[in-house]
């Protein structure tokens, strides 16, 4: 396909998305539907719709008329400063010439400026929270969503070596650097489309997580005496990375089961033996891991449609779901165990100031530990912190 093709094909998705679809599945379906386009066209085509998601507001505010598929691509193209003729030129499936109405809108875009929560892409709600929590770095976090994400893998090492990935990776065409400070972290280099298919993968020696996900449970002790808890489990993910770092047992719950459908298969492939429970529990726990539900900002680059579904509302139901979640959590806590409550949040209203309203309602806890990762080349926005009791209530 020529890339006048692969943006028409674009704006066609665009399209649907703009009538209510999902992205994900609108490009499998794109893919199955035309079984002619390489893997380098896919590739490109979904390129450009999430190219399209991460900007959607500032790409839509380009071309003051009704927003269509057709539109959103040239405000994406626009604002990339790519020579729209290249694209819009009457050419075998691709577009048609842009119209003299076109051209004009184009010109008069050029003249206006945009609100700043447009100019960032972020939803018109979350602007006036967004500067007050992350202040001088409002607006540079919000960009740096704006952008594709780096891939990163971790390593499964107790089973194996990053040095040894390293090379099986390599002999299969898929080039990665050691983190500087995650010691599990591979970023991917080169040949990120072939992970799914590879031996390491397959054989459960690495896995897809973000390198400030990783971290998290890099930051607890290995010890086998430990009985550890991911209480927010999904599929798992958390999981696999704590059976891998520590000789504990690890048990795994979900409020939703249904979310926990791909944890059997992923812990068979690691070898990992979790115990998945279900209520009620019984058990009282070291480590009890909260990887709550939260506005997924540190990762928009990944989801950006996710930033796009957020509402005041189920921003607010997130904030009172968090609270409740370790509300439940302290309750399974052995009397000098540790609540680890992490976020894929920027915003310091789902994170540190979630862990004082926490210990203001429950005094005999502390904060022991929190950080913050913004978004940059080595991972996404993550936060997590770690919650003790003071000695003199344990």
């Amino acid at each position: 396909m020529t890339p006048a093709a692969q943006v028409f094909s674009a704006s066609q998705i665009l399209q649907e998305i703009l009538n209510g679809k999902n992205a994900n599945y609108l490009l499998q379906q794109w893919g199955k539907e035309n079984r002619f386009a390489g893997s380098k066209d896919r590739r490109a085509i979904r390129d450009f719709v999430y190219d399209g998601l991460r900007i959607k507001r500032s790409a839509l505010s380009r071309i003051k008329a009704p927003h269509s598929g057709r539109n959103w691509a040239l405000g994406v193209l626009m604002e990339t400063n790519e020579d729209l003729e290249q694209y819009f030129n009457d050419e075998a499936y691709g577009s048609p010439r842009l119209t003299p109405t076109e051209k004009l809108a184009i010109q008069e875009a050029t003249k206006c400026n945009k609100p700043p929560d447009v100019e960032v892409n972020l939803p018109a709600f979350l602007w006036p929270i967004w500067k007050a929590d992350l202040g001088e770095e409002a607006v540079p976090v919000a960009k740096r969503l704006c952008k594709r994400a780096p891939a990163f893998l971790r390593v499964n090492i107790g089973r194996t070596t990053v040095e040894k990935v390293q090379q099986i990776l390599s002999e299969e065409g898929i080039h990665t650097d050691k983190h500087p400070s995650v010691i599990t972290a591979l970023k991917v280099t080169n040949g990120q489309n072939k992970i799914k298919s590879c031996i390491a993968y397959r054989d459960g020696l690495v896995e897809i997580q973000d390198a400030s996900s990783q971290a998290s449970v890099t930051d607890l002790p290995v010890d086998s005496s430990l009985k550890i808890l991911d209480y927010c489990c999904g599929s798992g993910g958390k999981s696999l990375a704590l059976h891998s770092w520590t000789t504990a047992k690890i048990f795994a719950y979900d409020a939703f089961p249904e979310r926990t459908n791909d944890l059997r298969a992923r812990a068979e492939r690691a070898k990992a033996k979790i115990l998945n429970i279900s209520k009620p529990i019984n058990d009282r726990f070291d480590v009890i891991f909260c990887d709550v539900p939260c506005s997924g900002s540190g990762s928009w680059r990944r989801d950006p449609d996710g930033k796009w579904k957020l509402t005041a509302n189920s921003w607010q139901n997130l904030l009172n779901t968090q609270i409740q979640i370790l509300n439940e959590a302290k309750e399974l806590l052995t009397s000098d165990g540790t609540l680890v409550y992490a976020t894929c949040s920027v915003l310091s209203t789902e994170n540190h100031k979630q862990l004082e309203t926490f210990c203001d309602a429950y005094p005999e806890f502390e904060i022991k530990k929190a950080r913050q990762f913004f978004p940059s080349d080595l991972g996404d926005g993550f936060f997590y912190g770690f919650l003790k009791k003071s000695e003199k209530f344990s």
